[in-house]
């Protein structure tokens, strides 16, 4: 089944090797280096899955969670970071994030 994937990273060289990771496993990735731009395509884009980092400025992906859990959407979010720990997952996951990748 290919899924249509939101993929959501402030760093470019990051974003677009997330994006071709998801596309070559079969998957239509977008990706946004903005958390904002993500949400405002959101209610027309209707994507099966959104994948974020968690340190990004301004918005991080713990906020970007929230919100996309705040919308009448039945959206699963994953967190990735190279920079978590214990009390961020624990965050995420009681927030409603789908997963935690450290």
């Amino acid at each position: 089944m290919t899924a249509r994937l939101f993929v959501v990273e402030d760093d470019a060289d990051h974003l677009a090797a997330l994006c071709d990771l998801m596309q070559a496993a079969g998957h239509r990735a977008e990706g946004f280096a903005d958390p904002t731009a993500a949400l405002a395509a959101l209610p027309e884009a209707a994507p099966d899955l959104m994948l974020t980092d968690l340190r990004m400025p301004g918005m991080d992906g713990l906020a970007l969670l929230q919100a996309v859990k705040a919308l009448p959407l039945d959206l699963p979010v994953i967190l990735l970071t190279g920079h978590g720990d214990l009390g961020h997952a624990v965050q995420a996951i009681r927030a409603g994030a789908e997963d935690f990748l450290e």
